[in-house]
C-alpha cells in the first residue's frame, strides 16, 4: 500500500521540483495552513478555557481580577515547576520557539522534530496560564511551522516545497492567533523564509487566509488589540518620533546583547 501511494504521488514531486509548480504547491500550502491553523486553534482553545475554568478569570488575559497576591506568586511558582520540568525533559528537545524554528530552517533543511513541538505545547500553555511574559506568536510559530515540516517530510516532498510549507504553516498560525493575515505573511517572509518568489508567496498568503478564517470561525471576527487614533501628526512630532526610534533601537540592542551575554555565561547552568 505505502509503495501504491508512493508511485501516486511520484509525478507531484517531480512537479514541485520545478520553480514554477505555482498551482498544487498552492494547495498543498492551503492544505498544510488548515492543519497548523487546527493546531494553533487547539493550542488557543486549551490556554484560554483553563484561565477561565482553572483561575476562574472573568475573561481570558484578565489578571487584574485576581488578588494582588496571586498575581506575585502564580508566576514566581509557575515558573520554578516549568524550570524543574525542563531539567527533566532531554536537552534535544527543549528547544523552542521562533529562533529554534529559523536555525532548524536554514541548518537543517527545515526539518522541525515533532517533540519540540510538543513540548513547546505543554510549556506554553502553562507559561500563559500562570502568567508569565512568554506571547501567543512564538509557539504559534513553532506549531504551525513543526506542521508544515510534518506534511511535507510524510510526503517525501522536495527540500524547496518543505521549505514553503513551513513558511505556509508558520504564517496560518500567526493569522490563526491574533486574526492579522497580511502582517503574517509579511513577518514569515521577513523572518523565516527570506525567499521573496511567487511560488512562495501565493501558498503562504493562501495559507495565512485559511489561518484567519480559522480565528474568525472559532473567536470571532474582533481584532486581537483594539488601537484607536484620534491624535493628527503635526509636522513638529516628527523629530520627536525620529528621537524616539533611536532611543528604542537603542534599549533594544543594549537588550539583545544582554540576552546573547547572559546567554553565553551561563549556558552551562542548570535550568
Amino acid at each position: 500500500m505505502r509503495n501504491k501511494i508512493h508511485v501516486i504521488l511520484d509525478p507531484l514531486r517531480l512537479r514541485l521540483a520545478s520553480p514554477d509548480a505555482l498551482t498544487p504547491m498552492a494547495i498543498l500550502g492551503l492544505f498544510a495552513g488548515i492543519v497548523a491553523s487546527a493546531s494553533v486553534a487547539l493550542f488557543r482553545f486549551t490556554q484560554e478555557s483553563l484561565q477561565i475554568y482553572f483561575l476562574g478569570l472573568p475573561s481570558p488575559d484578565n489578571y487584574s481580577a485576581l488578588p494582588i497576591e496571586w498575581r506575585f506568586w502564580l508566576p514566581a511558582l509557575g515558573g520554578i515547576i516549568l524550570g524543574v520540568a525542563f531539567m527533566l525533559i532531554p536537552q534535544a528537545a527543549r528547544a523552542v520557539d521562533v529562533g529554534f524554528v529559523i536555525i532548524r530552517f536554514h541548518r537543517s533543511q527545515a526539518d522541525l522534530p515533532w517533540p519540540n513541538a510538543v513540548v513547546q505545547f505543554f510549556s506554553a500553555v502553562w507559561g500563559l496560564l500562570v502568567g508569565l511574559s512568554n506571547g501567543r506568536e512564538g509557539p504559534g510559530v513553532h506549531l504551525g511551522a513543526t506542521a508544515g515540516s510534518f506534511l511535507g517530510h510524510r510526503l517525501d516532498l522536495p527540500q524547496n516545497s518543505v521549505r514553503t510549507l513551513v513558511g505556509c504553516g508558520a504564517a496560518a498560525a500567526i493569522a490563526a492567533s491574533f486574526n492579522t493575515p497580511l502582517a503574517a505573511v509579511i513577518l514569515v517572509l521577513e523572518l523565516i523564509v527570506r525567499q521573496y518568489t511567487l511560488a512562495t508567496f501565493i501558498p503562504i498568503i493562501l495559507a495565512s487566509s485559511a489561518g484567519a478564517l480559522f480565528s474568525t470561525l472559532f473567536f470571532g471576527d474582533n481584532p486581537a488589540f483594539n488601537i484607536q487614533l484620534y491624535h493628527s501628526l503635526a509636522l513638529w512630532e516628527v523629530p520627536v518620533l525620529v528621537l524616539l526610534g533611536l532611543v528604542i533601537g537603542a534599549f533594544a540592542a543594549t537588550y539583545i546583547h544582554i540576552t546573547e551575554v547572559s546567554i553565553h555565561r551561563t549556558w552551562k547552568w542548570p535550568v
